[in-house]
């Protein structure tokens, strides 16, 4: 292992050194706003009441998730995407039940259309037209709102730094981290093979010296 092997991970672990220390001060900047942004908000607001876990509304959901990908070369990296939503349940529990309901219907369908004459060329006439495509994931609301209608611009603020803290600052802080140990254990494993081989060769020079001292 050379040399300059080992000066390129050191290079590459300076480069994500100083990346992760900018991170730092970013998230510390946006964590202060923020913190200032709310202590303003409950100091504007009436009395009696306060910006916080009081006001969370039951039915809270998570409106983010974290997803976590791995990469041979790069390790893994940490991104933040919008939640998937939950399925409905009653859908797939009256699943059988509609399918016999459908059949049923399907029959008696029939035997009107015999008694009144009325031909399949028709049905399909009408069945061509576009119905309405539903929405099957549901809009998750704005938690502000949980504060009511307009909430002060101060409480807006707080969201916005603790949004981009979330989205942006923290996933590429662990990424970073993570990349950083990664490669403290390549300069590690290449230093210990980089002094097994600086061994190997005092050792074979010593017994070449030693064999032409013998001879001598």
């Amino acid at each position: 292992m050379d040399q300059s092997h080992i000066d390129a991970l050191l290079a590459r672990h300076l480069l994500l050194l100083d990346e992760y220390t900018q991170l730092r001060d970013r998230l510390a900047k946006l964590q202060s706003n923020m913190f200032y942004q709310l202590a303003r908000a409950n100091f504007e607001t009436q009395r009696g009441f306060r910006y916080g876990s009081d006001q969370y509304d039951a039915r809270m959901k998570a409106s983010r998730q974290l997803q976590i990908f791995e990469d041979a070369e790069d390790g893994m990296t940490w991104t933040i995407g919008d939640a998937i939503p939950d399925a409905e349940p009653e859908k797939e529990e009256h699943e059988e039940e509609g399918e016999e309901v459908t059949s049923h219907d399907d029959k008696l369908a029939e035997e009107l259309e015999g008694k009144l004459g009325i031909s399949d060329d028709g049905v399909e006439a009408e069945s061509e037209e576009p119905a309405p495509h539903a929405e099957q994931q549901r809009k998750l609301g704005d938690p502000l709102r949980w504060y009511g209608l307009f909430p002060p611009t101060s409480l807006r603020t707080a969201q916005s730094a603790s949004r981009e803290a979330v989205h942006e600052v923290i996933p590429r802080l662990v990424t970073v981290d993570a990349k950083m140990q990664r490669l403290e254990i390549e300069i590690r494993r290449a230093r210990k093979k980089r002094a097994k081989t600086e061994e190997k060769k005092s050792k074979v020079k010593a017994t070449k010296s030693a064999a032409v001292g013998a001879s001598v």
